[in-house]
């Protein structure tokens, strides 16, 4: 009993605690029109804490507040103008996020500005159809899949969403992609969860966000030279076959899960150039053999898993002991003496 109690006070404790924690909605009228939002770290968020985050329904040009309660306004939070199918134009100077869903079923909207965005949540602009002109800057990431879901009139004919250089999104149903040499950088879940069997990045492409393609269905992937960055996550979960692949001499670093659980992956060329894999990059793959560059200088831990599968590390004439080291560093230091390592040329012979 006395047990009993102890747990029931520490439940009404913690849930004071969250109570406390939480920021009330408050409503301040702007521009015509009832605003609920909530402070959180310091900054207003527009808060839908019933069907929509304004009353009456917005119709025609909108802007967001720059403030709200004295709080600049820096997020559109999730479900905030969800089914504000009047609204035309919109924009929002200050706001730094869209939230999940935020704008979902705007169905008349066909621009929008956002300067100062820095991310969009999942199905942010998910079902704008009309949708032609969003403005904001070329640094701003996804924080969800899906984004622009529905978005036909930003879709380009082959079913991409480039916007600022920048590829958000794939929404078209042909397995065989080649990303456009006009993307500069793949956003974090640009092409998540597809059923996507071959894959060209071209070398215009800098940065493969996190997870960008993610949990697809991919076979055949080509990176090809000039690629710099590969994201957290990037290739994670692809287990439909990708048996093998190369990463290019431009690539500096190969970051953390970039392929983990490819579970069909066996053999990895790393090329001249490839500085760093950081911790987990190859987890989960049951990797035979792979080629480890004389440029590289990190390996993270775990960065093959526990290299059960692994039997040849192809290293640079004279390199062996260097690649042993980091490989030592990196935690498989008694299965290092286990490994085979041979140069190019000898696995020729």
């Amino acid at each position: 009993m006395k047990r009993m109690m102890k747990a029931m006070k520490a439940l009404v404790a913690v849930a004071a605690v969250a109570i406390a924690g939480a920021a009330l909605a408050e409503t301040e009228t702007v521009g015509g029109y009832t605003w609920t939002y909530r402070v959180v770290d310091g900054a207003a968020e527009i808060y839908n804490d019933d069907a929509r985050a304004v009353t009456p329904e917005p119709t025609g040009d909108v802007v967001i507040p720059t403030t709200l309660g004295g709080k600049t306004v820096t997020r559109l939070g999730n479900y905030a103008l969800v089914n504000c199918q009047n609204i035309r134009s919109l924009v929002a100077t200050t706001v730094k996020s869209v939230g999940e869903y935020a704008l979902w079923n705007c169905r008349e909207l066909q621009t929008a500005s956002f300067p100062a965005l820095e991310t969009i949540g999942q199905c942010g602009f998910m079902s704008c159809p009309y949708l032609s002109t969003l403005e904001m800057p070329a640094t701003v990431d996804l924080a969800g899949k899906s984004a622009f879901v529905s978005c036909t009139s930003l879709i380009d004919d082959d079913g991409y969403v480039i916007i600022n250089g920048v590829l958000y999104g794939y929404y078209a149903s042909k397995k065989e992609v080649i990303i456009p040499a006009s993307a500069t950088r793949i956003a974090s879940y640009a092409v998540y969860d597809r059923g996507i069997t071959d894959v060209v990045i071209p070398g215009t492409v800098k940065s493969i966000g996190t997870l960008a393609f993610s949990d697809c269905t991919i076979t055949n992937l080509t990176i090809m030279s000039g690629v710099e960055y590969i994201g957290t996550g990037a290739f994670r979960r692809n287990m439909n076959g990708l048996k093998s692949v190369t990463i290019p001499g431009s690539v500096k670093t190969i970051g953390d899960g970039a392929f983990l659980r490819c579970e069909s992956l066996k053999n990895v060329t790393i090329l001249n150039g490839v500085e760093t894999i950081e911790s987990s990059a190859f987890r989960y793959c049951p990797i035979v053999s792979v080629s480890i560059p004389a440029s590289m200088t990190t390996i993270g831990a775990n960065s093959f898993g526990a290299a059960t599968d692994l039997t040849y590390v192809y290293v640079a004439a004279g390199d062996g002991d260097h690649v042993k080291s980091l490989l030592s560093d990196a935690g498989y230091d008694k299965k290092v003496d286990g490994f085979t390592f041979v140069t190019p040329a000898q696995a020729c012979q």
